[in-house]
């Protein structure tokens, strides 16, 4: 009887723990692909915010303001 409890137990935690993993393996690379659709989608956008640089211009505005 301990025995089929321990089995019961090892598939109780099993199932727990692909429910936890599951989406993140699935919203993973969902979440790395998106930003790509996003600049696919808007060519005409200014992304370079995306780059990560500190003190790039978000748009041609801000280029002004920071010349000046």
């Amino acid at each position: 009887m301990d025995f089929l409890r321990g089995i019961a137990k090892g598939l109780v935690g099993l199932i727990v723990l692909n429910i936890v993993l599951v989406p993140l393996m699935v919203l993973g690379p969902l979440f790395y692909v998106i930003p790509f659709f996003c600049i696919v989608a808007n060519p005409q956008d200014n992304f370079s915010g995306l780059a990560g640089k500190a003190n790039s211009p978000v748009n041609e505005f801000d280029d002004i303001e920071m010349r000046h």
